[in-house]
């Protein structure tokens, strides 16, 4: 479970897809969780894709060796691997132990701003949009 303030959470990160879905489905909320609940398993790719948007520093090239490292058993689908929930929280921990943070998260430290305030800013961004149209 990450500690800092300025990495996103799961429960954030998993909070912003809904968001996100739930707008790109036009408040179709049924047709947004049943899309959530299809996000995992993800591709390499996509793991390091969430790692990233998430404040940590994750590359496709590198998910197998932290895999290793945390001995974290690759699961595949056919010939591809593919990264579930909890493998990922893994890699997400060890990524802030060891500081691989993100510029992105980095910024956010420099302006002591959370991810929580970053969040908020972008709710009242959305809405003020929203209002406009």
């Amino acid at each position: 479970m990450t500690v800092s303030p300025f990495i996103m959470t799961r429960e954030q990160y998993e909070g912003r897809c809904r968001d996100q879905l739930k707008q790109a489905y036009s408040g179709d909320s049924a047709s947004a969780e049943a899309d959530f609940h299809r996000l995992y398993p993800k591709s390499t790719e996509g793991a390091a894709q969430e790692l990233r948007e998430r404040g940590l520093a994750a590359y496709a090239e590198n998910m197998s060796h932290y895999a290793h490292n945390l001995g974290i058993a690759l699961r595949m689908i056919g010939r591809n691997i593919v990264w579930y929930r909890e493998d990922i929280d893994a890699i997400a921990e060890y990524l802030e132990h060891i500081n691989r943070w993100t510029h992105g998260a980095k910024w956010r430290r420099a302006r002591a701003m959370t991810v929580e305030d970053e969040l908020q800013i972008e709710t009242i961004l959305a809405e003020r949009k929203a209002a406009s149209q």
